[in-house]
């Protein structure tokens, strides 16, 4: 398994369980887990258009308080280095 494909699935199973705290009414849960499936079986050029609506979601979810500062601050920081390895040639 290359390491962009560990690193897909560390940051899908990191978004499952933060997201496993948000209420099952809640949109946001569904959205991002929805998200975080399609970047483990999109292509390459998918994965940087899916991580930068997970980070606009998350950014969201901190905003209403669904998401703890630490692990906003954690995920946005894998998120955004992710979507630059994924951008590059």
């Amino acid at each position: 398994m290359s390491e962009l494909a560990k690193k897909t699935q560390k940051i899908a199973s990191a978004l499952y369980l933060i997201t496993s705290f948000f209420d099952d009414k809640e949109p946001l849960k569904w959205r991002i887990r929805t998200l975080s499936t399609s970047l483990i079986s999109e292509e390459i050029k998918d994965k940087s258009s899916i991580s930068k609506e997970i980070l606009s979601l998350f950014s969201m979810a901190k905003t209403a308080g669904l998401v703890s500062e630490t692990n906003y601050n954690i995920l946005i920081e894998e998120l955004t280095k992710f979507a630059q390895e994924v951008e590059k040639p």
